[in-house]
């Protein structure tokens, strides 16, 4: 089903996507409820989990599927909902229940797929260079962030926020 298959850890790769694209979680694709769960099956054998320390598989892997490459990655934190950005812009967000991240051609969405992914159009820029990093990818002018580092909140904490903490332990 899959050919060509190729992974890594922690390098950025050369790609040339270019069309249409959904970014989603592979397994609302490939998965047991929406297809057979051989293809699932063997997206999993593409991580090699065994071949790395602690078991964590590829940073990494493409593949092709009827001669278009399909690229995948892993989350920085599993499961989750994580935002897509395009020119600096967030233009939607996916979920994620396998872990995983996967830009797949729109063309190998089965017709009758209720994706909840998110379409982008890819043109290819930058010399196909393709960085992923700690679960983020930069594609293009196209960014997929799951490590959180976008969330303004994490950064907006005062001395106030602590002084509150502080009197309801205290009122305990």
């Amino acid at each position: 089903m899959f050919t060509n298959v190729k992974g890594g850890q922690h390098q950025p790769q050369k790609l040339h996507l270019k069309g249409e694209y959904v970014i989603i979680d592979p397994c609302y694709i490939w998965g047991s409820l929406h297809h057979s769960s051989k293809a699932w099956d063997e997206i999993h054998k593409m991580w090699e989990w065994d071949k790395y320390p602690n078991n964590c598989g590829h940073d990494w892997v493409t593949c092709e599927k009827d001669g278009k490459t399909i690229l995948m990655f892993g989350t920085a934190y599993g499961d989750g909902s994580y935002p897509v950005y395009q020119s600096g812009i967030m233009i939607g967000e996916f979920g994620v229940d396998s872990g995983k991240v996967a830009v797949i051609p729109k063309e190998l969405i089965p017709k009758n797929n209720n994706h909840t992914g998110v379409e982008v159009t890819l043109d290819g820029t930058l010399d196909g260079l393709v960085g992923i990093s700690a679960g983020n990818a930069i594609i293009g002018d196209v960014q997929i962030v799951t490590d959180h580092s976008d969330d303004e909140d994490e950064d907006d904490f005062d001395e106030e926020d602590e002084e509150i903490e502080e009197e309801d332990t205290e009122n305990d």
